[in-house]
């Protein structure tokens, strides 16, 4: 193995019995938090083993290999990836599929082996799995029924589909899982942080967990895109749904951070997801760092969290180093695409000290509110550190009507079941210009609530937002 030290490789011998012609692949089989190493191919002269019929798994422990288990008569017969690691059963804990020549019974054979606490067993249906040598292999969810499907391409010796078979020797063969036990995708990881400067930028994180695999076990996958588009990592998934593209560990494998170097002054925003054993991701937590020209960050952010306080979100974020902040903007959502402000916060200008902030937004919609942190320089530069979501279910028979609609000249709110003390009212025009806003003391839950105009509205189409504690809508108005 070549180790990867600050950019200088050096030779490790880790001590494996060679092989040659064959395939490795890495995956934490133990759950332990170290890559172990499925590895096979053809023995020779001083290989150390004349077999070419094993596939022997390696256990990494602090970075000391030692063989585990073998799974003997399958030999690959070529260079490729025959082997992988991948949780089958949906237990949380990674399973083991092989292919290749099976010399002892004479014939090419694909062998899924069941992980339980380490110890492999073979998978009741081998049999009748479609065997392949001179092989690759692949796992992927192709029904979207939450667990993973294998697909085969190689030799197949005119086994598969027995005498007779339209198949020829060369075949790519889906083989669907018929597991009964879905998958859950594993939580997104927490505390995302940015720290350094343009020569080393240290991305770090919290551990997500999950329902079956252990959080020793999960990987993560990163993404990193500066506001041009350019990307310097991509995750090889959609960073909107955190859905796979392809189903593998993650691009930065077990680990909980991960150093960025020499990259260019800018305005960069990132993401993490967790992955699981079967290969799911969690959605990304997503945050932001700028780089200034002279290679410092402006600021470090150590935290951001949006939760639910009563009927209130709590917005909150923290700073661990801020340099040149002018302020932060706090922005939401009811559809993560239309965005209004509702709070302003001075930034602390230039400090080292560790800063916490928070915000309440006070009249959040009911379903899926959107929150987005942005943070503004005293030059005016800005970078936006993601969004964040919560949901509300608010009281559905809390009602309000605009009444009368159409009206002449007198317009106000009715109120129905509504349980808060007040509400804010805000008429705008169709091209969103506000023309009126009024505070209504409306602590009895109901009644009629008229609207107190400076001059009549000219007739036309309004739109009308009310809000108050546990109730949002947005009302069409017409006036004649």
């Amino acid at each position: 193995m070549f180790r990867n030290d600050n950019g200088i490789f050096t030779v490790q011998d880790l001590g494996l019995i060679q092989k040659g012609f064959g395939s490795a692949v890495w995956g934490d089989y133990d759950s332990d938090g170290f890559l172990d190493l499925l590895l096979n191919g053809d023995g020779g002269i001083n290989s150390g083993e004349a077999s070419d019929f094993i596939y022997r798994l390696y256990r990494n422990v602090g970075g000391t290999f030692t063989a585990a288990t073998t799974f003997p008569n399958h030999r690959q017969i070529s260079v490729g990836d025959g082997g992988r690691f991948a949780d089958w059963d949906n237990d949380g804990d990674l399973d083991i599929i092989i292919t290749g020549f099976n010399d002892a019974e004479n014939r090419q054979a694909t062998s899924i082996f069941l992980n339980n606490l380490g110890i492999f067993t073979p998978y009741v249906a081998n049999a009748t799995l479609p065997g392949v040598s001179e092989s690759s292999i692949e796992v992927t969810d192709v029904d979207n029924d939450n667990d993973l499907d294998l697909i085969l391409t190689g030799y197949s010796g005119n086994n598969f589909g027995g005498t007779g078979s339209p198949y020829n020797s060369n075949v790519t063969v889906l083989v669907k899982n018929g597991s009964l036990i879905p998958n859950l995708a594993p939580t997104a990881p927490t505390n995302l942080s940015a720290t350094g400067n343009q020569a080393a930028v240290t991305l770090s994180w919290n551990a997500a967990t999950d329902v079956t695999t252990p959080a020793n076990a999960l990987s993560y996958n990163i993404f990193l895109v500066d506001q041009a588009g350019k990307w310097f990592y991509y995750p090889l998934a959609d960073t909107t749904t955190g859905r796979s593209k392809l189903y593998r560990l993650g691009n930065v494998n077990l680990n909980k951070s991960w150093i960025l170097k020499d990259l260019p002054a800018g305005t960069y925003r990132w993401g993490v997801q967790a992955v699981d054993n079967s290969f799911v991701g969690s959605t990304f937590a997503t945050s932001g760092f700028t780089i200034n020209a002279n290679g410092t960050l402006p600021i470090i952010l150590s935290n951001y969290a949006v939760k639910a306080d009563g009927k209130k979100s709590l917005i909150e974020w923290s700073t661990s180093s801020e340099q040149n902040n002018s302020h932060f903007e706090i922005e939401r959502s009811s559809n993560g695409t239309n965005y209004f402000k509702i709070a302003t916060v001075a930034g602390k200008g230039t400090t080292s000290a560790t800063t916490n902030y928070s915000v309440y937004d006070n009249n959040p919609s009911s379903g899926v509110n959107y929150y987005r942190l942005t943070q503004f320089n005293k030059d005016g530069k800005s970078v936006s550190f993601g969004t964040k979501t919560i949901n509300f279910s608010f009281d559905p028979k809390a009602l309000v009507i605009a009444y009368p609609n159409p009206a002449e000249s007198n317009v106000g709110i009715r109120l129905t079941n509504f349980t808060g003390n007040k509400i804010s009212v805000r008429m705008t025009d169709l091209m969103g210009r506000v023309l009126h806003t009024e505070v209504i003391a409306a602590g009895n839950g109901q009644g009629y609530y008229p609207l107190h105009f400076n001059s009549k509205p000219a007739a036309g189409q309004y739109m009308l937002s009310v809000d108050g504690e546990g109730l949002r809508q947005i009302l069409k108005l017409t006036i004649k």
